[in-house]
């Protein structure tokens, strides 16, 4: 099992475990090649050893125990990536230079720079499925 990227879609190699309507749950198992990826760090498919997605499926209902490849496209994972990495440093920056111009000081600007980034991951956490609803897999066969 492993993982690739071709120019538009992220593609990992899982074996079905459970199917629910038009959605199934895919075991995958994380390939070295997912270390590489831009996307690794919110991808679900990427965190360490094997892995279940849902991923959303048309047409035949895949079996229990299927290999298939399930697929996400490119411009998610550049969202995701965005989200996960841009932003907190962009973020961190902004912070970090406003509580220096304001001469708070090297050290305390640094400690309110990274508390806005923990708050950021934070709210990420609990928020990110709103802003995620678009990520989304497909079983492909």
């Amino acid at each position: 099992m492993g993982s690739r990227l071709n120019q538009d879609h992220i593609l990992h190699e899982g074996v079905v475990t459970a199917v629910r309507g038009k959605q199934a749950e895919v075991r995958i198992q994380r390939a070295s090649s997912c270390d590489a990826c831009q996307a690794a760090g919110l991808c679900k498919a990427a965190k360490s050893g094997a892995r279940t997605v849902t991923a959303s499926f048309q047409g035949e209902e895949p079996r229990l125990g299927e290999s298939v490849t399930v697929e996400g496209s490119v411009g998610q994972g550049l969202r995701a990536t965005l989200w996960a990495y841009v932003a907190p440093l962009l973020l961190l920056v902004v912070v970090l230079s406003a509580c220096v111009a304001l001469t708070l000081g090297e050290g305390a600007s640094a400690l309110v720079a990274i508390g806005a980034v923990a708050v950021y991951y934070v709210l990420l956490h609990y928020f990110g499925g709103r802003l995620f609803v678009g990520l989304s897999f497909r079983v492909r066969r």
